[in-house]
């Protein structure tokens, strides 16, 4: 039964994919690729897409924490797995920041490259100025930028020390860190949402066959100020630690 249900939402989640590439399709031709408007369409359509995607895998959000005023924001959070990018977009519109190798997976690399994510090649030091660039021109559109500092999933034992180029694109904006708390509650050490130590096709097949996968998203009071980089990324870290596995 577990595997039935994994596959009839394997083939649901590729007809959502599908249309979705259709929608920007559409969305290329019509709307100028460099205007402000198709930048809040992108990450609109984003949050529908993230929607769907947790109606259909059955994800239940409990969100904690107040409701950030304002923004846009640098959207920081801890990084379990692949439902972390749902629950995150489907809380808000905005761009991912994801590691090179992701361009390169089929569907989802499509999904992020149309959606607008920023790509950063962990093995060149010489890319984080155009990763912090691409995020300051996200911000100042207007968007929120989604980061995973920890820089990969974990098994979410513990909170992995942040890498600190990303933080650098709001202090050169002056916008606010709003940091997120994930934690997933299955029952499950490590969460059958994390994706750790295991291939991606077997990490996906895990969360397509759970019935359902209970989340809470604990908002953190935004953090700013004439910071250093890793002076902000330190005191980020320092906030989320206090809360990280109480959710």
């Amino acid at each position: 039964m577990p595997h039935a249900l994994a596959f009839l939402r394997f083939l649901i989640l590729l007809l959502h994919f599908g249309l979705f590439l259709i929608l920007a399709g559409v969305l290329c031709l019509f709307v100028p690729v460099a205007g402000r408007l198709r930048w809040r369409l992108s990450a609109f359509w984003g949050r529908v897409w993230a929607r769907g995607c947790c109606a259909i895998l059955n994800l239940r959000i409990r969100q904690k924490g107040t409701s950030p005023q304002g923004g846009p924001f640098l959207i920081v959070a801890n990084h379990i797995g692949m439902p972390d990018v749902f629950v995150l977009n489907a809380l808000f519109p905005g761009f991912f920041v994801a590691k090179l190798d992701v361009k390169r997976w089929p569907l989802i690399g499509w999904m992020a490259g149309v959606g607008g994510a920023v790509y950063v090649n962990r093995e060149r030091r010489q890319s984080a100025g155009s990763l912090v660039g691409e995020m300051v021109r996200r911000l100042k559109k207007g968007i929120n930028v989604f980061m995973f500092p920890e820089g990969g999933a974990t098994d979410g034992s513990a909170l992995m020390p942040f890498k600190t180029p990303g933080f650098e694109s709001v202090i050169r904006t002056g916008h606010p860190v709003l940091p997120v708390v994930l934690t997933y509650h299955d029952g499950n050490t490590p969460s059958v949402a994390c994706w750790y130590n295991i291939s991606f096709l077997e990490h996906l097949w895990n969360v397509l066959k759970t019935p359902q996968l209970e989340v809470t998203a604990q908002m953190l009071p935004a953090v700013s100020g004439p910071l250093k980089r890793r002076e902000l990324a330190q005191q980020v870290r320092d906030e989320m630690s206090r809360v990280y596995g109480r959710g």
